[in-house]
């Protein structure tokens, strides 16, 4: 009896060792915010998505932040739904689809915040609110374009074609390529 209940224990124990784990990894990529001294700007984001109407069925809007720092926090949230938090040792803001439709649809036709909180030096700094508006209607589903390479008309006829974009997830998908139609003509002058 003794070798089974030594069993159950060092199972109890692994699980336990693998609970905590998993609390601490999950848990590690987010910091805690303490008394962040507040800046009188905005930090500049690269896209500009400062006072911008959002369509409700884009794709995410990542940005970056352009500031150097040792660790970035972002906060994204509205009048309802979950508010997005990410926080990371580099700018690139990656911000979830699913979390992303979520709140633009708990919002559609409100306003959408972000609080950009940067730490330098073991001091948190946040920076002036970044507030857009959420369109209350869709935009149309696709954008189609022509999609030319660089210097493309010293070699016409190489890689040009007519592509489009699904806004909501940022896909591309090919329509119709120059080399593929009888003298390649697109159209393109």
């Amino acid at each position: 009896m003794r070798p089974r209940r030594t069993h159950i224990l060092l199972l109890l124990l692994a699980g336990l060792t693998v609970a905590i784990a998993v609390g601490y990894l999950s848990s590690s990529s987010r910091w805690i915010v303490r008394e962040p001294v507040l800046v009188d700007r905005k930090v500049t984001i690269r896209p500009d998505y400062t006072d911008t109407v959002i369509p409700p069925n884009i794709a995410p809007l990542n940005f970056v932040i352009d500031q150097p720092a040792d660790r970035y926090c972002v906060k994204i949230a509205g009048a309802g739904g979950q508010p997005i938090i990410i926080s990371g040792r580099e700018p690139e803001i990656r911000i979830p689809p699913d979390k992303w439709e979520a709140i633009l649809q708990a919002n559609r036709g409100g306003e959408l915040y972000i609080d950009i909180f940067v730490e330098i030096e073991g001091r948190w700094l946040q920076y002036k609110r970044i507030t857009n508006r959420i369109a209350q209607d869709n935009i149309d589903g696709y954008l189609v374009y022509r999609l030319l390479r660089p210097l493309y008309n010293l070699v016409p006829m190489d890689g040009m074609g007519l592509y489009q974009r699904t806004l909501a997830t940022f896909d591309e998908s090919l329509i119709l390529r120059s080399d593929s139609i009888s003298g390649g003509c697109m159209n393109c002058h």
